[in-house]
């Protein structure tokens, strides 16, 4: 079995690791290595951190090295050693740490041989990795594409590995070349790709963007659900795994096999049983991994099925870096999982080991580290301690907008963030409206708005662009239920803010690195960089400032949901589309409910066709607490047109 590292660097499991005198191997860890302990300096050679091959030719795996003193013991030194010749290898950054700890063994100026063997290996070296990059990208491709178009990853691999042996058996051909079949899985992946063959050797960078970007914004909205593994004991946040699962929508599936699926899911009874969807989703397992300080995504199809094939990889890397939004999402989850196992006493002593594990004596039990918020580490604070809280502050044409944010960011000394920021001094929208309208801000978790404005020009007052994006929000909402309330008018698209916090006031100027004869560069902040927030609704008052505590709560879904238990009704769970969308509880009664909602409701259609021809069936809407209603005659006649359309489609007229 083989363990990918890098895009160019494998190890095998089952290596065997040469005895050198007073070197211990653990092979207890995910990757075997060579440990070390020792009063005096170790003979090292400089190294570079990828660096897989020695001068002499032999492998290099890893090595944990401890220097002990009498006056000090180091924590855990990371480096290498060569298999074959026992070199060591520490890179200069290692050794600037504890320079006493290292004697570096100088380069004899006479031994030319010794560099022109280098050099040589280094040209071997660099072409193998040129080699290996390329045909790693032809998988990678193929992995990619197939997450985009949500092809069954797994199927086509085994189809294409039966297809494999069977050739073999059958023997076409009386000579085939090696790499013959190799070729053969390439071709036959692009068919069930339905691509031409060459575009697997080309790189599509924004195919690249997008599955990532997707693949992110799917592991934040399941971050609660994800199987996070803190994999080295002794150095629990150096080697991380993050996994969790992913279904896409099936590009090659048919028209019937959705219609199938959609009956089946909208079966209005109540029902534990779950629609067959294999045939119109495909599952793909991801994995992040936080290795030596890099980060990357790993791609395979269903993550507890094991591949057994000699053609293709089970999983591949599509992705890594050092800094940028997977670095923050995956330290955000290895602080939480610090800190659950500490609320639960299961991390008590990761350094108590004997037996002559490397562990450093001066080493303290791990407490529960600050979580990392929008890359600020901020005091520990719980999510429920988070959740629902409100920053009130006025906001006139004088105020410091910065100050405020920086307060709603929690970046002020023992701050804490704050979920939404509400503006106390109203605004009406409208001249002859007699309320007061608060406007509520969030952080931007999406794409999905809509507009453009600055704070410095909200505060000035240029907001008609706003104003009216307001009007069409509240068009179909009964603004009297949300008076002086403890609830805001959610947008159906929020409107997009852009700002300035105090992170947006440091870092200026990017970083260079040359070393590898090519400009890499990490990206500082840029001058006049901006945060995204939006505006996410609006509270509706009766006075001019905003009191959180004369708001009264509302109940009225509560309460309705008791009503709807003693009436004759029955309730469905649907998705809908269209005039409004999202989910929606479908009532059905013989008579007229003797409970009224005291929202408004208006008339909308769904589209059936019925003995070829096209009906309009009517259903009373109520927008604010989602809930739809229907005569029990119309829907048992429209019930099966109606089970395939997932969503529900809903129209405002039936004049298309």
């Amino acid at each position: 079995m083989w363990r990918i590292k890098y895009m160019d660097e494998a190890y095998v499991q089952s290596q065997v690791y040469p005895a050198f005198e007073g070197y211990k191997i653990n092979k207890d860890k995910s990757v075997p290595r060579y440990e070390y302990r020792s009063s005096k300096p170790i003979n090292c050679h400089i190294g570079k951190s990828k660096m897989s091959l020695c001068v002499c030719g032999g492998s290099v795996v890893p090595l944990a090295y401890v220097f002990e003193s009498d006056k000090e013991n180091s924590n855990i030194l990371l480096g290498k050693k060569c298999t074959k010749c026992g070199n060591n290898f520490f890179t200069e950054r290692t050794i600037s740490l504890l320079p006493k700890g290292f004697y570096v063994v100088a380069e004899s100026a006479d031994n030319k041989d010794d560099h022109l063997e280098q050099s040589v290996t280094q040209e071997m070296e660099k072409h193998d990795v040129s080699v290996r990059n390329s045909l790693y990208g032809v998988y990678e491709n193929i992995f990619l594409l197939a997450y985009d178009k949500g092809l069954d990853l797994n199927k086509a691999i085994q189809d294409v590995s039966m297809e494999i042996d069977r050739l073999k058996k059958e023997k076409y051909l009386e000579y085939e070349p090696e790499g013959y079949y190799g070729l053969w899985m390439v071709q036959s992946m692009a068919d069930k790709l339905n691509v031409p063959v060459s575009q697997l050797f080309i790189t599509d960078y924004k195919l690249k963007e997008r599955v990532v970007e997707d693949i992110l914004d799917e592991a934040i909205k399941e971050k609660d659900n994800l199987d996070i593994d803190l994999m080295e004991e002794d150095n629990f946040k150096e080697l991380v795994q993050i996994e969790f699962p992913i279904k896409r929508r099936s590009s090659f599936c048919t028209r019937h096999e959705v219609n199938i699926y959609c009956a089946e899911l909208m079966n209005f009874k109540i029902t534990n049983e779950l629609p067959n969807e294999d045939r119109v989703f495909s599952q793909f397992g991801i994995r992040f991994n936080k290795t030596n300080g890099v980060y990357s995504i790993c791609l395979s199809g269903k993550l507890n099925t094991i591949l057994n094939t000699a053609y293709i990889y089970g999983m591949v890397e599509i992705y890594s870096e050092k800094c940028g939004r997977l670095q923050k999402f995956v330290e955000e989850c290895i602080d939480a999982e610090v800190n659950n196992a500490s609320d639960k006493n299961s991390i008590n002593s990761i350094d108590d080991e004997s037996n002559g594990m490397l562990c450093s004596s001066n080493q303290s039990s791990p407490k529960a580290n600050p979580m990392e918020t929008m890359g600020r580490k901020l005091p520990s604070t719980s999510l429920i301690n988070r959740k629902n809280t409100e920053l009130v502050a006025s906001v006139y044409d004088d105020t410091h907008t910065m100050d405020i944010l920086n307060q709603f960011e929690g970046l002020e000394e023992n701050g804490k963030p704050y979920e939404r920021l509400v503006i106390s001094n109203g605004n009406r929208i409208d001249i002859d409206s007699k309320y007061w309208f608060h406007y509520v801000i969030e952080r931007r978790k999406n794409k999905d708005f809509v507009g453009d404005i600055t704070f410095t020009n909200f505060k000035l007052g240029h907001v008609s662009d706003l104003c009216n994006h307001i009007k069409e929000e509240l068009a179909s909402v009964n603004i009297v239920d949300y008076v002086d309330k403890d609830i805001y008018i959610k947008f159906k698209r929020p409107f997009h803010l852009r700002a300035q916090n105090k992170r947006n006031r440091t870092g200026y100027g990017w970083e260079w690195d040359w070393s590898s004869g090519y400009g890499d560069y990490t990206e500082g902040t840029l001058y006049g960089e901006t945060t995204d927030y939006v505006f996410s609704g609006v509270y509706i008052s009766s006075n001019y400032l905003y009191d959180q505590s004369k708001r009264n709560k509302i109940s009225a879904r509560e309460t309705l949901a008791s009503e709807i238990e003693k009436e004759k009704v029955s309730s469905y769970k649907i998705m809908v589309d269209g005039y409004v969308s999202g989910e929606y509880t479908l009532l059905v009664s013989s008579c007229s409910p003797s409970f009224k909602s005291r929202n408004k409701r208006i008339q909308l259609f769904i589209k059936a066709e019925r003995a070829g021809k096209v009906k309009y069936v009517p259903v009373a809407c109520d927008i604010k607490d989602k809930l739809l209603y229907m005569n029990k005659a119309t829907f048992d006649y429209y019930r099966a047109q109606m089970n395939r359309q997932h969503p529900l489609i809903l129209y405002k007229t039936y004049i298309e």
